[in-house]
């Protein structure tokens, strides 16, 4: 039997049997109505955007049962930003720092997420791969046809599962909607006289009778991580980046909606090359999604979905000049993973005031070496993991405030359960808005977690996460909002290496966790004006992992800055030209470094703070209907900025550019 009639069979059960085994983590906006619209009523108000990332229900941003920013289209644009990492470090409490070998991971509030702890959906479909839970960041998905994102700053478990135990990144791409007709985009930029990146977007999104629509994008990338030459922090190398970190990417993202039925199929293919011995990193992925949802009363609304998910998550290629015991390392990443899943949802608004929700979930991992002789520790090339849970939520809205109390169980075949709880208290008066949040989450262990631990076992990292925000709304045209955290991280699972032998394995070491704040501003005049600026800080708690900890500095973890601000200001001459500059302060990082080849002297490395400032002017209209331009300057201060890592493993920092300038070119033929 082929390897696609066994998927069909498997995704055939998985529909047959999605009402009684499912998955809410492949679906993000499983249900997408608030209570009041089950109801025939409006909720949240005209003014104030709905998200539904924190919940099983859209709500407005002040009452949703967390700490959420939310970022529009016109944000993105007013941005500058070429690539999701320069989006998202805008974000309080968001940050990024070199992982390993070229590869870029997300931090949050002051903790390295890398590693399997937060989610990124697109369209309602996870990203991250499968044997580590990563996602490797820079110059991976397209911007241009984002509609939105939504993000949990804090914990999602209780929703998600055992990936989203910092936060949550939700990407809903243009629909029909939004954008119909035919839409292209070229985006180019250059600093240190080399090509930094260039990419093309097409897409189309198009009406057909009866309440048929498709959506269908390609984006072609290529570019350099870093386009600098220059010296490293240690004086060993003078080296050239540009020709060292190339990145190749190439995206699709096809839906069809019909009615109640949306299909989706994503194909990533990324590919970048490794600092110093030239590597080439494959990670391909292929998600498809089908998802049915309806009302068979005013008060109930069902949700089903179910979806295969294919990832090549690290395949490395041209090492085989190398050591043995180096090609036994690449080679041991090299596998093939299918993860097989259904999911039902159900909701029921007994009152205006009153939703129960209600599923369950069922997954299999399939995961098989793809290098002969290799084996899991089951001694076989293939390995079988699986995985069932069930979750609830009641959301009861009196008048003096919001109630919501939900719980998540799972259980993985071959690893301890996990059980979360959440609860959350918000409400939105005239101008105020309160929030309390408690939110148990986990990190549960992945595929390679397992296999590279001790004995292979290892135990679900656990979460607990409190969370209070204050916000003051004087009108539409100005808002306040300040929120505290405390995050207390037990057992995490910890990627140990050995600098001397290279040997690597995971285990559950010690605890850590982070206590922090942080602040946004937001202020609009007439459509023409506007600023939103934050500030975030964090400090390390009971910290007893030595792989994170920076000696003489107790309240601070190696590779982000204790302190950022950042701002974003447009200006609008009339319909059609506008101004927008985005600005980035951040702190002094540290990371430890070798400073010998022979790699003997390791030391700590101070890594300054600094300013990055970004602006861009964009005109509409551009000689033709439908044509905008859009050209700036990036990092035009020059400041130094170096990515590194949050880890004592002692990888190169990696540097990024220093002065650039881009353009977009982009035209829009609607229908």
């Amino acid at each position: 039997m082929s390897a696609f009639q066994q998927w069909f069979i498997v995704y055939a059960f998985l529909w047959a049997g999605g009402t009684v085994y499912a998955q809410t983590t492949d679906s993000l906006q499983m249900y997408r109505p608030t209570v009041d619209e089950l109801l025939q009523k409006g909720v949240g108000g005209s003014i104030e955007a709905n998200v539904s990332v924190a919940g099983f229900q859209e709500t407005s941003l002040r009452e949703t049962p967390g700490i959420v920013t939310l970022i529009t289209a016109e944000e993105i644009r007013q941005s500058g930003a070429q690539d999701l990492i320069e989006l998202l470090r805008l974000v309080p409490g968001l940050d990024f720092a070199h992982n390993y070998e070229n590869a870029i991971g997300l931090g949050v509030r002051g903790n390295f997420a890398e590693e399997g702890k937060f989610l990124l959906l697109l369209d309602g479909l996870t990203i991250n791969e499968t044997s580590f839970g990563n996602l490797t960041f820079g110059q991976r998905l397209p911007l241009q046809n984002i509609e939105r994102i939504e993000i949990i700053r804090g914990a999602g478990s209780a929703i998600y599962g055992g990936l989203a135990a910092l936060a949550v990144i939700n990407i809903i791409t243009k629909k029909a909607a939004d954008r119909e007709g035919v839409y292209v985009a070229l985006n180019g930029g250059a600093a240190a006289g080399r090509l930094g990146q260039m990419s093309a977007l097409l897409q189309t999104n198009q009406r057909y009778r009866n309440d048929l629509e498709l959506n269908a994008s390609v984006w072609l990338n290529q570019g350099v991580r870093s386009p600098v030459n220059t010296t490293d922090p240690t004086g060993q190398y003078t080296f050239n980046y540009a020709d060292s970190t190339r990145i190749q990417t190439f995206h699709t993202n096809i839906g069809l909606q019909y009615k109640g039925f949306e299909a989706r199929l994503i194909h990533n293919n990324y590919q970048y090359q490794t600092l110093f011995n030239n590597l080439t990193v494959l990670q391909q992925d292929y998600l498809l999604q089908t998802r049915y949802q309806w009302n068979p009363t005013e008060r109930l609304f069902l949700s089903h979905t179910a979806s295969w998910r294919q990832h090549r998550p690290w395949w490395y290629s041209n090492f085989q000049g190398l050591p043995s015991e180096q090609r036994s390392i690449y080679e041991g990443y090299k596998t093939l993973n299918n993860r097989y899943l259904a999911n039902t949802v159900a909701a029921y608004a007994w009152s205006n005031t009153l939703t129960t929700v209600l599923g369950t979930e069922f997954f299999v991992d399939q995961a098989t070496y793809q290098v002969p002789g290799l084996v899991f520790y089951n001694n076989e090339p293939t390995l079988y993991l699986s995985n069932i849970a069930a979750f609830a939520e009641l959301d009861f809205r009196p008048k003096f405030a919001n109630f919501l109390i939900g719980a998540r169980f799972d259980k993985q075949s071959t690893v301890n359960p996990a059980f979360v709880p959440r609860v959350a208290i918000t409400k939105a008066l005239k101008h105020w808005h309160f929030k309390l949040l408690y939110n148990n989450a986990f990190k549960a262990p992945t595929i390679q977690n397992i296999q590279f631990s001790d004995n292979n076992n290892i135990r679900p990292e656990r979460i607990r996460n409190l969370e209070a925000e204050v916000g003051y709304r004087l009108s539409e045209s100005f808002a306040i909002v300040a929120n505290i955290y405390d995050i207390q991280i037990t057992d995490p699972i910890v990627y140990v290496i050995d600098l001397q032998t290279s040997e690597e394995f995971y285990g559950n070491i010690g605890q850590t966790g982070t206590q922090g704040l942080e602040l946004e501003f937001r202020w609009r005049k007439n459509g023409r004006l506007g600023l939103t600026a934050n500030y975030s800080f964090y400090q390390t708690i009971n910290n007893t992992i030595a792989n994170y900890a920076i000696e003489g500095m107790p309240n601070l973890l190696l590779g982000f800055p204790a302190h950022k601000i950042t701002a974003l200001g447009f200006y609008n001459f009339g319909k059609n030209l506008s101004i927008n500059v985005s600005a980035l302060y951040f702190s002094d990082k540290y990371t430890y470094l070798f400073f010998d080849t022979a790699r003997t002297d390791f030391r700590l490395q101070p890594f300054a703070g600094g300013t990055l400032l970004n602006a861009n002017l964009r005109h509409e209209r551009f000689g033709l209907q439908g044509l905008t331009l859009m050209l700036g300057i990036q990092n035009a201060l020059a400041a130094d900025q170096w990515l590194v890592n949050a880890n004592t493993n002692g990888y190169e920092p990696l540097p990024l550019a220093r002065r650039g300038f881009f353009f977009q070119l982009a035209y829009e033929l609607g229908k």
